[in-house]
């Protein structure tokens, strides 16, 4: 996994770990990165079939959140159980199952709170 790779997944589990105690122990598997001059948004797909993505506006104030995305007919992790999963049916995707939380706590790409993220 490439270096900027890395970081993105340690953000993550640091965001994770320092907003609702969680840390995953499938392993990552893709790493996806969609950034622009408002958004920030990252993708962690795991070996299990979980997919976990941050939308991070950039702007002062912006919505920030977590969402979990589960793949047909898998379970939730015991690490997620205490969520509530919506159910989504899409003729291209099958049944899709999610849930998310909103961020409250601010981390940068180095895992210090209370700082927000720039141009990366």
């Amino acid at each position: 996994m490439p270096a900027d790779q890395a970081d993105i997944v340690a953000w993550i589990e640091e965001i994770l770990r320092s907003e609702r105690d969680i840390t995953l122990s499938s392993p990552v598997l893709e790493v996806f990165t969609y950034e622009d001059d408002e958004l920030f948004w990252p993708a962690l797909y795991f070996a299990d079939g979980l997919a976990v993505n941050v939308l991070w506006s950039k702007a002062d104030g912006g919505k920030r959140a977590v969402g979990f995305k589960l793949s047909e007919g898998m379970t939730p992790p015991a690490e997620l159980s205490a969520f509530k999963w919506a159910r989504q049916r899409s003729k291209l995707a099958g049944e899709i199952r999610g849930t998310y939380f909103v961020v409250k706590c601010l981390v940068d790409s180095f895992g210090s709170a209370d700082v927000t993220i720039g141009n990366r």
